[in-house]
């Protein structure tokens, strides 16, 4: 009887336990008890941990900003960008937002631009214009105020922002890379190629003709580059010769690696974009109907350049509103209608007046100068004399660059020459095919060029003669200015006859 008492209490005690069990395996996961929470807490950290790493702030900016095809816009600021100059507005940021204002389908690009700022007023600025913004750490840097051109801190901060960027594609992200000098006039993605072979199109000062060319100078203030691969392994290339290239500015790194071959070695296919579309102070587009944006190369100081782009949007306004520039179309169907001078940029170089104390062209003012020996009043426009000073300058710098075309081409038929008789020498000694191959190739590319020269030199001395024409009909026919643009064109057009331009 004991025993069978004793039995029953043992099943009776394994019941319960076993039905405990079940009660934990299915209920335990659901109870709010502190006991089965901690359990509950541990699991699901681990789980997670497996699963996904936690975002960081650069992963949830650029997420806000991509579009669908995990393609973004970046721009990089610091202070002196987005504070006026001498506290005269606009900042280069005003003028940067500004551009897509008035740009043609560009204000909702707007929702895709990831300002990057290197120092803390340039994340406020940012915040406060409601854009989207991410605050770059620069440990040991002060990156706030201007760095002008080739200054050793100017080279720093460039090659700060080619790591940034190297970090966006490593996250798998497509980017445009804009300067905030550059004005977005129209949508660019209108003119960039959407095809995926093609790894990166990036801007030049002056396009040689030939989109595929490695002879066409890069400027790495607007390029547009796809994340894979061989876009990585350049940008790793290009920062890793940062201490190899002291006094060298990133972007004559990365054209001094194109130059030696580092395309053809990692296989991407490069469009060089074409100045027409995609210009810059360095080189004018021709055409305000296709122009995309306008880049304040060529210039030294943000100051100059501020000056300049106002001009640049000024003369934008102004061809918008003479209904999209029908009315300065010629018969050919080609535009008339002309940029101002870059006149603040031009005199950047020269270090000595500031720019933004260059003559502006204002509404005609109207001076009075009293001659009390006749008892004469001279009346003066003060427009007409501003606008003499400028074309001058303007017609020094065209004559300037009518000389800078003219040594090009020289330079260009000494290459052909001396291509040529590379090419003839290595026929006549036999050399493999597949090198003389590769030889032709390059002197086919090098006798390219200088067609291409002419043209832009053709252009170039039209220009010339028409700023000098405007200067004689405003009665001024003499100076050095004038004297050595009548001499320039007297050589060119004699070169043009002995070349067939």
């Amino acid at each position: 009887m004991d025993c069978t008492n004793k039995n029953i209490c043992n099943l009776t005690i394994l019941s319960l336990l076993v039905a405990s069990i079940i009660y934990l395996c299915v209920f335990g996961l659901s109870t709010s008890k502190p006991f089965f929470s901690i359990q509950n807490v541990h699991t699901c950290s681990q789980s997670n941990s497996s699963q996904s790493v936690p975002k960081d702030e650069l992963e949830v900016a650029l997420e806000e900003v991509s579009m669908a095809d995990r393609t973004v816009i970046v721009a990089i600021v610091n202070k002196a960008y987005v504070e006026p100059q001498d506290d005269r507005y606009p900042s280069m940021l005003d003028l940067f937002l500004e551009s897509f204002w008035l740009g043609e389908d560009t204000r909702s690009l707007l929702d895709h631009l990831l300002v990057v700022a290197v120092d803390q007023t340039a994340y406020d600025r940012c915040k406060f214009r409601g854009l989207h913004c991410y605050k770059l750490v620069t440990e040991s840097v002060d990156f706030t105020g201007e760095k002008l051109f080739m200054s050793e801190d100017f080279i720093k901060m460039m090659w700060r922002r080619t790591l940034f960027l190297l970090d966006l594609l490593k996250r798998d992200y497509n980017f445009i890379f804009t300067d905030t000098d550059v004005m977005w006039l129209r949508n660019p993605f209108a003119r960039l190629s959407r095809n995926s072979k093609e790894d990166l199109q990036i801007s030049t000062d002056f396009f040689r003709g030939n989109p595929w060319s490695k002879n066409n100078p890069i400027n790495t203030g607007f390029y547009y580059i796809r994340s894979n691969n061989k876009t990585i392994a350049l940008f790793d290339k290009w920062y890793a010769m940062k201490d190899s290239s002291k006094g060298m500015k990133e972007q004559d790194v990365l054209a001094s690696l194109i130059k030696k071959g580092v395309l053809g070695q990692l296989g991407l296919k490069v469009r060089f974009l074409d100045t027409l579309y995609f210009s810059g102070f360095c080189s004018d587009s021709k055409d305000m109907k296709v122009v995309t944006t306008v880049h304040a190369n060529c210039c030294r100081s943000i100051s100059a350049k501020v000056v300049d782009l106002m001009t640049v949007l000024r003369d934008w306004k102004r061809f918008k509103g003479s209904m999209a520039g029908e009315e300065m179309a010629n018969a050919n169907g080609t535009q008339s209608f002309q940029w101002s001078g870059h006149i603040a940029c031009a005199n950047s170089w020269r270090g000595g007046q500031n720019a933004r104390s260059l003559p502006s062209f204002q509404p005609s003012v109207l001076h009075y100068h009293f001659n009390f020996t006749g008892f004469r009043v001279l009346l003066i426009d003060l427009s007409l004399a501003r606008f003499s000073m400028a074309t001058l300058r303007n017609l020094k710098i065209k004559t300037a660059t009518c000389k800078r075309i003219v040594k090009e081409l020289h330079s260009y038929e000494r290459e052909v020459e001396r291509e040529a008789a590379k090419t003839a020498d290595m026929k006549e000694k036999g050399a493999d095919p597949y090198d003389l191959k590769q030889q032709e190739n390059v002197l086919a590319e090098s006798r390219m060029m200088i067609p291409d020269c002419r043209k832009r030199l053709e252009a170039s001395l039209a220009d010339l003669k028409g700023t000098l024409a405007e200067l004689e009909e405003s009665n001024q026919k003499e100076g050095p200015e004038i004297d050595e643009a009548q001499s320039t064109i007297a050589d060119v057009e004699k070169l043009c006859q002995t070349t067939d331009v």
